[in-house]
């Protein structure tokens, strides 16, 4: 039996780019030393 849809990297690199992204946005946002812009 074979495959009809077997998972596939369409934009290589993409889904790695993703996970840092997200782990450098949730850093920041958890880094309680970092200031917190007010509005004006």
């Amino acid at each position: 039996m074979t495959k009809i849809f077997s998972p596939f990297d369409a934009l290589k690199g993409f889904g790695g780019e993703l996970s840092k992204t997200r782990a450098e946005v949730t850093e920041t946002f958890l880094d309680e030393t970092s200031p917190i812009e007010e509005t004006p």
